[in-house]
């Protein structure tokens, strides 16, 4: 007989978390049919622990769009960076106080975030204060 979820709460310290994670909808089913069919008839699954498991599924849907939402919300990030590329920016240099401006001809990221180039200087995107 497979082992219901109330079980798995009592999983060994050991146990997998990370891979469990990342059951697919349709192997949920799978494993759901075959637990159904292989289950004791005098012990049917109860209600809550059919319950228990429909919500997993719908957490773990839910779980996955998030992810796709994030992953595009990403693209979406890299694109608007890359469309400076050529824009007439300006920005305030935090070491001298001067208003730098000119056409940015590359953006690159570090540890600090995305960065526009413009000649020989380098500026935040969130330091920038116009964009032509």
């Amino acid at each position: 007989m497979v082992s219901s979820t109330s079980q798995v709460a009592a999983a060994p310290a050991q146990y997998d978390f990370a891979s469990a994670a990342d059951i697919s909808g349709e192997t949920f089913l799978t494993l759901l049919s075959a637990e159904l069919q292989n289950q004791d008839p005098l012990e049917p699954m109860s209600s809550k622990d059919m319950l228990d498991q429909i919500t997993q599924l719908n957490m773990i849907s839910q779980l996955t769009q998030l992810n796709d939402v994030l992953a595009d919300s990403n693209k979406q990030t890299v694109t608007d960076v890359a469309s400076l590329i050529g824009k007439h920016v300006e920005w305030i240099d935090p070491t001298t106080g001067n208003l730098v401006s000119g056409n940015v001809t590359k953006v690159q990221r570090d540890d600090a975030g995305w960065q526009v180039v413009v000649g020989n200087q380098s500026a935040g995107i969130n330091s920038l204060i116009s964009v032509r």
